[in-house]
């Protein structure tokens, strides 16, 4: 990286967010709530909506649009100042997962200190729908039931 002031040095790039996006790949869902457009202008309809803390793919550029897909199957056109590569620091981040560990404890809070509620297994598909350090709350369905519980996002890889 190279400052204003003309010196060079390194930096981890989840402390940066870039001013403008300029490249295709991996971003995630900045606003709220993101609607994913027709075409890129904003008197187009609107296809789907995206969350905050969602991960899109922008696969082509055109001005301040990026066309995307989402692990939740949305294709269309968003607004670029509204996706970010760094994940949104709020609580109510959130995305499509899948768990790479063999088994992976689900925990009843963010720590190794709570009790394990449960085990999900290698390719088990999750929802991070809130942060805390290096844990996420996740809601899953097992045996046709909804749950939720803790697990180290290490374990995870994003849809």
């Amino acid at each position: 990286m190279k400052t204003s002031g003309g010196k060079t040095g390194y930096v981890d790039r989840k402390y940066l967010t870039p001013a403008k996006v300029d490249d295709t790949g991996k971003y995630f869902v900045t606003a709220s709530a993101l609607r994913v457009r027709k075409s890129p202008t904003t008197e187009s309809s609107t296809v789907s909506l995206l969350q905050k803390g969602d991960i899109i793919t922008i696969s082509q550029l055109n001005g301040d649009w990026g066309y995307v897909s989402s692990g939740a199957g949305s294709k269309g056109w968003v607004a670029l100042k509204y996706v970010s590569t760094n994940r949104p620091a709020s609580s109510g981040s959130s995305g499509s997962y899948t768990v790479t560990a063999d088994t992976l404890n689900v925990r009843s809070g963010a720590s190794t200190h709570y009790e394990r509620t449960d085990a999900l297994k290698y390719g088990a598909s999750v929802r991070v729908t809130q942060l805390s350090g290096s844990w996420g709350k996740i809601s899953y369905s097992k045996n046709g039931s909804a749950r939720t519980g803790w697990v180290k996002m290490d374990y995870l890889k994003a849809k």
